[in-house]
């Protein structure tokens, strides 16, 4: 599970780098390996040992703080993408309602 989890992070990591940059495509793809980890993680069976629980629970933490550094790029490209769709729509209405002209 450990090995998953850094896996996550790296992932993770990646995720935000793709974001600052700007490289949505990227991120798209990063989020989709990072969905299918997620699913394996999600099914696996919790550890019993302590210091096992406690590395598990550093990289859970490490990851949420990069989670938490990248969703607020990943809104805003939303935000963008909607407002650039919003605009292309009205410019193709215009663009019908003066060719019945």
């Amino acid at each position: 599970m450990i090995n998953l989890l850094e896996q996550l992070f790296e992932l993770t990591r990646n995720l935000k780098d793709a974001s600052l940059s700007g490289d949505w495509d990227s991120v798209l793809n990063i989020q989709r390996q990072r969905e299918a980890l997620c699913q394996t993680l999600e099914n696996m069976e919790k550890p019993d040992s302590a210091t096992q629980g406690d590395e598990i629970r550093r990289l859970i933490q490490a990851i949420q703080s990069l989670e938490n550094e990248v969703m607020p790029l990943i809104k805003t490209q939303k935000k963008n993408i909607v407002e650039q769709r919003s605009t292309q729509n009205k410019g193709k209405k215009m663009t019908k309602a003066y060719k019945g002209i």
